[in-house]
């Protein structure tokens, strides 16, 4: 548990910036009169909350094969593990809170918003779904709506498409090669003491992003929509060497 709480309270601590985010117009990468409507889990029986898909072909198995990934890391546990013990490693005085962060009467009112936000993510408990109820109403796009994966060091992005005017995720090619959180051996020595890609994990992209989404931050007691930010040093919140994620 210690290694889930190390890397999610990280994982979110990286990309939180209590000012609102303006998402810039996507660029219309194809035009659809009538755009697709998103669906439940197409290869079987979707698990309580799980996100939408919209775009994906399951007669075709590299897309089987995404589609696969998404539902396990959700109806697996995975997501809920993960964003749990974040939530939890927001107390004060958690030391694996205090290895990447000073305590302060200010931080101290942040890790309340860390806990109320991962908290939303993950669910009160396991009666109300697989994951927390918000989660059911996020659209995962199999299509490049916004034609940001073109950046060759994008893992994903969060954004409004102005052709069905729906908030969705979009998980790039490079992010499927992400190793699975359940088979990767970490031990607290292995990771950086700043947010850095050795806690690179597919789930650690998938909450980044479920933290971007407009219904997650501002009803929490943060108040504001989660947007990733520069550092002091002028790199992103992860170290110049990561991918990064919108």
């Amino acid at each position: 548990m210690l290694n889930f709480k190390v890397f999610a309270i990280a994982s979110f601590m990286a990309i939180v910036a209590a000012t609102p985010v303006s998402f810039s117009p996507p660029s219309r990468v194809l035009s659809r009169d009538d755009p697709p409507a998103p669906s439940a889990f197409p290869l079987g029986d979707a698990c309580g909350n799980e996100w939408q898909y919209l775009n994906f072909d399951p007669d075709n198995d590299n897309d089987k094969g995404h589609l696969q990934t998404l539902h396990d890391i959700i109806c697996g546990g995975e997501m809920r593990a993960l964003s749990s013990a974040g939530a939890g490693a927001g107390g004060a005085g958690n030391l694996v809170y205090k290895r990447y962060f000073p305590l302060s009467d200010e931080e101290d009112d942040f890790q309340g918003h860390v806990d109320s936000v991962l908290t939303k993510i993950a669910g009160q408990s396991s009666e109300e779904g697989s994951i927390g109820m918000v989660v059911g109403s996020f659209v995962v796009d199999n299509l490049d709506f916004a034609g940001t994966c073109a950046e060759a060091d994008t893992l994903a992005y969060t954004d409004t498409d102005h052709l069905d005017e729906r908030e969705k995720i979009k998980f790039c090619d490079i992010a499927w090669n992400r190793p699975n959180l359940q088979t990767r051996s970490m031990q607290c020595g292995d990771f950086d003491p700043f947010p850095s890609t050795k806690m690179d994990t597919f789930s650690r992209v998938a909450l980044h992003e479920m933290t971007h989404y407009s219904s997650v931050s501002p009803p929490s007691t943060l108040g504001q929509q989660i947007k990733d930010v520069i550092n002091e040093d002028g790199a992103r919140a992860y170290d110049q060497r990561s991918p990064q994620v919108k």
